[in-house]
């Protein structure tokens, strides 16, 4: 697993999740998949995998992959 901040994209809407998704398929990049985490300025997570991990799992993978708050 990777994990990487895309700074700006925090209002990314689901197509345009799902359209980021489809593009990290593309055989050049070679992903299986994507999995995104939103860091609320409020200082909540949201998460396309919350129910898979926990609140403290995700600020740990937040942590790895410098994640702010976005406004």
């Amino acid at each position: 697993m990777i994990a990487f901040c895309v700074k700006g994209c925090a209002s990314y809407t689901r197509k345009q999740l799902d359209e980021l998704t489809e593009y990290v398929k593309r055989p050049q990049i070679g992903a299986k998949g994507l999995i995104y985490a939103r860091y609320e300025a409020g200082g909540t997570l949201k998460s396309s995998v919350d129910k898979f991990y926990s609140e403290d799992e995700l600020k740990n993978g937040r942590r790895h992959a410098t994640l702010n708050p976005e406004t």
